[in-house]
């Protein structure tokens, strides 16, 4: 997975960042209210519950900074996702494939 506030990107692998991680938080500093947009790109076959928690924190920080949230995964994922807890005012979910 790969997470993205404008060019700053993060890449996201199973069990190595979480929403407590410093890499994480290291690139929650990278977002103001100047950011254009936050990306997440999920296309695996499926997120773990880690991976889950991050897609939600990430749109609950585009709800505060009033920033757009662009969310691409892969078909296998989309009712997962469209059952998540997400801030939906700035998120788009787009199907990849």
């Amino acid at each position: 997975m790969l997470i993205a506030a404008d060019e700053t990107t993060l890449a996201v692998r199973k069990g190595e960042i979480n929403v407590e991680s410093a890499a994480f938080h290291e690139w929650c500093l990278s977002i103001t209210m100047q950011t254009a947009e936050l990306r997440v790109s999920a296309t695996t076959a499926d997120l773990d519950e880690n991976e889950r928690d991050l897609v939600v924190a990430i749109t609950e920080l585009s709800d505060v900074f009033d920033v757009p949230c662009t969310i691409t995964v892969a078909p296998s994922c989309a009712q997962l996702i469209n059952q998540l807890p997400l801030a939906a005012d700035f998120v788009t979910v787009r199907i990849a494939g």
